[in-house]
């Protein structure tokens, strides 16, 4: 029963036969043989001690009956724990799956960024590559007519081997992201495909509100929701050492009904006289007993049940403070996240403003070093190109640390799962989701693009003028052209003295065409 009791009824048989019975048995006259049927109503309910349905959800011994040797007691003993604590483990299983999912999203969407955050570098390294390639055949080309000394040439065939190095690291960082990316995603390392992210990043100031994602991360953050459950299960375990403290008082009754007879059909006397169907004598109730009364079971000393309830005491008291600190933790969580996204878009801002005023800067001294100007000199020039080329990278690094801060906000809170729309659902995978996971992958495979199919680079590298972005660069890499190849000598072939400089920037790949998958 819920309240912890016991109601049954049994019914059994005891056969008698005797090879030489006597005509009586101390004046009593036998019956042989004999069947001896008894059915027994049985009722029990503890009153103190596992009385109630709350305790008997937590506690671990099934209710069983002492009033039937190996009868109803056979069906009790134990179980591995109670109803209520196994839907608190569930519970807190379900939160682990959810915070791991949580875990995995930030991590997928951090190396997603850094990926995208690395193209931008090689992106900047590339430019300054071709920027100081330009300087540096200009000079080669002074130098030949007699018009700049050793040194000047030297410095820029320095500074173009400097943007080279640092191209090459940039791409190994390239690699590198995306290799964690690919781990993180349950891809190959390598499978003949470069991955180049496709959606642009948020530039948009994010701006919540301070109480409201505080009460958020309070209700949904997965490491809330598993130490409020064990706080809960510390409970439900104090309530349950508390309960061994009670004597144990039991209410009984039993109501029993027997028969007697030689046989178990036909009539009810045979032709002797004597008792025949001891099942017909055992329906007319004739032999009946009844017992009424309570039992009590008291221990003396409760040693081991004060010393269980003290640790439960003290462990329900260690669940509470980690929660506490737990929450101290989310808050302070959220607050650096929240205080991240002022900062990085702040930075992204500055940064920007930073490369305008870089870029106009090289604009005006490369004027003044195709001139032949004696204010171009080429110390500032080549400074120049160096700081756009460092704004331009700082400015797509602030934009990564952005977005990931975003990221990094939504996983504090604990609503990642929501931010990506990722659904937890039980049961059967529903039709619509696994037509658009096809559709993706279709996409996915036919809209790549194979690495040999790759246009020329040299059809976008054949203009060597320097790019002076006074625009933000293009929001997708979808239109960052890649700089497949670096002159195969040291000293590149320099132009005819007298041939005019190209001024026209270098232009990149139309917006529509595929750079990978």
């Amino acid at each position: 029963m819920p309240t912890g009791g016991v109601a049954g009824i049994t019914l059994s048989t005891q056969y008698t036969f005797l090879t030489t019975p006597p005509n009586n048995f101390a004046g009593v006259q036998i019956v042989n043989p004999s069947y001896r049927p008894r059915a027994q109503f049985l009722f029990e309910q503890p009153l103190l001690q596992n009385f109630g349905e709350e305790i008997n959800q937590i506690t671990t011994a099934v209710p069983t009956s002492s009033l039937v040797p190996g009868g109803l007691r056979a069906s009790g003993g134990t179980r591995t724990e109670g109803i209520l604590i196994s839907r608190i483990r569930f519970d807190q299983q379900r939160a682990e799956f959810e915070r791991s999912i949580n875990f995995m999203l930030f991590n997928v969407e951090s190396a997603y960024w850094n990926l995208y955050g690395s193209y931008f570098t090689l992106y900047s390294r590339e430019q300054g590559l071709r920027q100081a390639l330009v300087s540096w055949q200009v000079n080669r080309t002074r130098f030949e007519a007699g018009q700049i000394p050793i040194q000047d040439l030297e410095q820029t065939r320095a500074q173009y081997e400097l943007f080279r190095a640092q191209r090459f690291t940039a791409l190994g960082n390239v690699l590198e992201s995306e290799r964690q990316l690919r781990s993180l995603m349950g891809m190959p390392i390598e499978d003949g495909f470069r991955l180049v992210p496709s959606d642009a990043p948020t530039l948009a100031p994010v701006k919540p509100d301070w109480a409201s994602s505080i009460q958020e991360a309070m209700a949904r953050r997965p490491e809330l929701i598993l130490a409020r459950h064990d706080l809960k299960f510390r409970q439900l375990d104090l309530i349950g050492q508390k309960n061994f403290l009670k004597p144990d008082l039991r209410f009984f009754a039993t109501y029993d009904v027997n028969g007697l007879g030689t046989r178990l059909d036909g009539s009810e006397t045979d032709p002797d006289g004597r008792l025949g169907n001891a099942l017909g004598s055992l329906t007319n109730n004739v032999f009946n007993s009844w017992t009424m009364g309570f039992r009590m079971d008291v221990a003396i000393g409760n040693r081991d049940a004060y010393a269980a309830v003290r640790t439960a005491r003290l462990n329900l008291s260690r669940s509470y403070w980690q929660l506490r600190s737990q929450e101290q933790k989310v808050i302070s969580q959220v607050g650096s996240q929240w205080r991240a996204l002022e900062q990085y878009y702040g930075e992204i801002e500055a940064q920007r403003a930073q490369r305008l005023a870089n870029a106009k800067q090289l604009e005006a001294r490369f004027n003044l070093f195709k001139a032949g100007s004696a204010r171009g000199t080429i110390d500032v020039l080549l400074e120049a190109q160096r700081n756009l080329a460092d704004a331009l990278a700082n400015e797509y690094t602030a934009i990564v640390n952005y977005n990931n801060s975003i990221a990094a906000f939504e996983a504090a809170k604990g609503t990642s799962m929501d931010y990506n729309t990722v659904r937890i659902s039980e049961g059967a995978v529903p039709v619509a989701v696994s037509v658009r996971a096809v559709e993706q992958q279709r996409q996915r495979t036919e809209a790549s693009l194979i690495l040999h199919e790759r246009p020329d680079p040299a059809v976008y590298t054949a203009a060597v003028a320097p790019v002076c972005l006074t625009d933000a660069p293009p929001p997708s890499l979808m239109t960052v052209p890649l700089m497949q190849t670096t002159p195969g000598e040291p000293t590149p072939a320099a132009p005819a003295p007298g041939t005019p400089m190209p001024a026209t920037p270098i232009p990149l790949p139309p917006s529509n065409l595929p750079q990978g998958r």
